[in-house]
């Protein structure tokens, strides 16, 4: 691998394993709910949502893989990264996070029925806010680093208010380093990754939507756990569980409780991570480096044998001549 490629795949694959985008962020609810809800249609033609390298910049690209349709929806200067679809029913938008004025901010983009599109500034506040989530009715959570522990910045999950206007902050003061919110499918709680002894070990935690004291679920005092994602049945999260270091990260699954962990792709040696379940709930996609020239996104259907562990179909969902990352699916 190039150096040039070895250090975008740092630069991305989070150190360690967890996305970095620094995202301003304080609230402008007005804007984020607005007067009514989008236009009720998702954004045409697109069913899979990616950030896609262009040149020496990450856009949001929108895809239909089965037909082989697609757009860049973002193009413009600065990084435009983790897209998340907004699953409500009554809305047809997805946030994302964006550098384009000057510092990165969370962002919404509203999909209309022809495929006009308006973009909204969601975020302000001069700290860092990242990793944005949306609920199925209709709750964006998020990672911010506004608070201090001790003077330094930690990051914290907050969540948008059942009323709107004003913040719930949901993973605890203290100092886990709290990252990447996945919402339950009925909204009661949220998954996240935490760092919780300063030594970059992220391990996965469970807390009520509105708070409380969270439950551990990975406990790995060698490796790192990350990338949560609920199946759509709420009968299992995803994780990327990185061995040792960035280049090596293997999607695992497991029970809401921690229970029945097992790798995906049992033997599985290729770098695996950014773990999302498709809306079936059929196939877990994910991005995968096989040491060819750049990151694709694929789609793994997993059965179970007799012993428990998965035996599946692996197939290739982008196959670009540049790299995607953080899939996210239209839904």
């Amino acid at each position: 691998m190039s150096d040039v490629a070895t250090a975008l795949r740092w630069r991305w694959l989070v150190v360690p394993g967890i996305l970095l985008v620094a995202v301003a962020g304080g609230w402008l609810f007005r804007q984020l709910f607005g007067s009514g809800p989008p236009a009720p249609a998702a954004c045409p033609n697109y069913t899979l949502l990616t950030q896609r390298l262009t040149g020496s910049s990450w856009d949001i690209f929108g895809l239909d893989p089965q037909t082989g349709v697609e757009a860049n929806l973002t193009a413009m200067a600065g990084d435009d990264t983790t897209p998340a679809w907004n699953p409500a029913p009554d809305r047809a938008n997805f946030a994302f996070v964006s550098r384009r004025d000057g510092n990165a901010e969370i962002y919404r983009l509203d999909c209309g029925e022809l495929g006009a599109t308006s973009l909204v500034r969601v975020t302000t506040h001069p700290d860092e806010d990242i990793d944005p989530a949306w609920s199925g009715d209709n709750r964006l959570a998020f990672a911010s680093n506004r608070l201090r522990v001790d003077g330094q910045p930690r990051y914290t999950i907050f969540r948008s208010r059942d009323s709107g206007g004003e913040l719930t902050q949901v993973s605890p003061n203290g100092a886990c380093d709290a990252r990447q919110p996945a919402w339950s499918p009925d909204g009661s709680s949220i998954a996240y990754a935490a760092d919780c002894n300063s030594a970059g070990r992220y391990q996965i935690y469970v807390i009520p939507r509105n708070g409380g004291t969270p439950v551990q679920i990975t406990d790995d005092p060698l490796l790192l756990a990350a990338q949560p994602t609920w199946s759509p049945d709420g009968s299992l999260i995803a994780f990327a569980r990185y061995e040792s270091g960035p280049e090596h990260a293997r999607i695992w699954v497991m029970g809401p409780d921690g229970s029945g962990k097992r790798q995906l792709r049992p033997g599985s040696t290729d770098n695996e991570f950014d773990p999302r379940w498709t809306p079936d709930g059929s196939e877990v996609t994910f991005v995968m480096y096989t040491g060819g020239t750049n990151l694709d996104v694929y789609a793994f259907e997993p059965t179970l044998g007799a012993d428990g562990n998965a035996n599946g179909t692996l197939r290739q969902v982008t196959s670009s001549s540049r790299d995607d990352r953080a899939p996210d699916w239209v839904r």
